[in-house]
C-alpha cells in the first residue's frame, strides 16, 4: 500500500490551522486508502478544500472528484478513489416553496429555518432563493427528513418537495462590481467593498465577522489575491474576480462578483 498522509499533514496540504477539524474527511481518506473503494464524504465541503485535494491528488496517490448538485455548487461532497462511472452520489434536492404575496425571504431565512429543524450546516451545500422557492442541495439521508417536518420558513408557511431535474436548479447570480482600494490588504478590500472606514474594516476583522476561502481571517494585513472568496457577515459575500491594476492615483483597480 502506498503511503498515507498524516492528519496534520493533510491540515498542511489544505493551509488550514491546528484547530480546524477535518477529522471526518481525514478519516474518509483513510478508508478509501485502506479498502482500494470509492469512499464519499458525507459532508459538503468549501472550494478551499476540494479543489486544493483535487490539484494535490498525486500526494494522496489516489483519485478526488466533487459533486454539489449543480455545475456551478460551492459547497460539494467530496468523492475519494473516483471513478468516470459515477452517477449516483448520496445527495437529493429539495424545493422549499413559499406563499408569493408578502415573501421577502432571504438566503439566511432558509438557513436558520433548516438549521431549527437540528441539521448541522455540513449536512446540506449550496441554497439558491429565486422569488419564493429555495433550492437546496442535501444529503439524501436527512434529505427526506426536512421534506416531512420543515412547514414554516419565518411566519410563512411551506410546502418541500424534491427536484427530479436538476436543470431546473437556478445558476448562481452575480452583481458585477469594479472597487478602488489602496492595496489589496484585508482591511483595504473590507473597506472598499463595505463602503466602511478603515477603523470600521479592521473592528470587521478583529471580531471575526470576515472570512476568507470560508476560513476566519483576523489578521487585518492578510493579502487577498484573485479567485479569493470574501465573506462578511451581514454585508455580503464576494469573488475578488480580477485584479486590474492601478490607476493614475496610485490605487487598485479591482473587478469584484457579489453574490446575490
Amino acid at each position: 500500500m502506498s503511503y498515507s498522509l498524516k492528519l496534520k499533514e493533510m491540515k498542511e496540504l489544505l493551509d488550514l490551522k491546528d484547530e480546524d477539524d477535518i477529522s471526518s474527511l481525514y478519516n474518509k481518506y483513510l478508508a478509501a486508502k485502506k479498502s482500494g473503494r470509492r469512499i464519499v464524504t458525507n459532508y459538503f465541503y468549501a472550494p478551499n478544500i476540494y479543489d486544493k485535494l483535487k490539484v494535490n491528488s498525486n500526494k494522496l496517490s489516489l483519485s478526488v472528484e466533487s459533486y454539489g448538485g449543480v455545475e456551478d455548487a460551492e459547497k460539494r461532497l467530496i468523492a475519494f478513489n473516483y471513478e468516470d462511472s459515477i452517477e449516483n452520489w448520496p445527495l437529493i434536492c429539495i424545493k422549499i416553496i413559499t406563499p408569493k404575496k408578502f415573501n421577502n425571504l432571504s438566503h439566511k431565512d432558509y438557513l436558520g429555518a433548516i438549521m431549527a429543524l437540528g441539521i448541522e450546516r455540513g449536512k446540506f451545500g449550496d441554497l439558491r432563493v429565486k422569488e419564493n422557492q429555495c433550492y437546496i442541495m442535501i444529503l439524501e439521508e436527512i434529505g427526506w427528513y426536512v421534506v416531512s417536518n420543515l412547514t414554516k420558513i419565518g411566519k410563512l408557511g411551506c410546502t418541500c418537495q424534491v427536484v427530479e431535474d436538476l436543470k431546473e436548479i437556478p445558476l448562481l447570480e452575480f452583481d458585477n462590481l469594479t472597487i478602488q482600494s489602496s492595496s489589496y490588504r484585508l482591511d483595504s478590500i473590507v473597506s472598499a467593498l463595505t463602503k466602511k472606514s478603515r477603523k470600521d474594516s479592521v473592528e470587521l476583522i478583529s471580531s471575526g465577522m470576515v472570512m476568507v476561502d470560508y476560513l476566519e481571517i483576523r489578521n487585518k494585513s492578510f493579502e487577498v489575491k484573485e479567485n479569493n472568496r470574501v465573506t462578511i457577515r451581514k454585508c455580503g459575500k464576494y469573488i475578488i474576480k480580477e485584479l486590474l491594476g492601478e490607476t493614475k492615483s496610485g490605487r487598485y483597480k479591482i473587478l469584484v462578483n457579489k453574490f446575490i
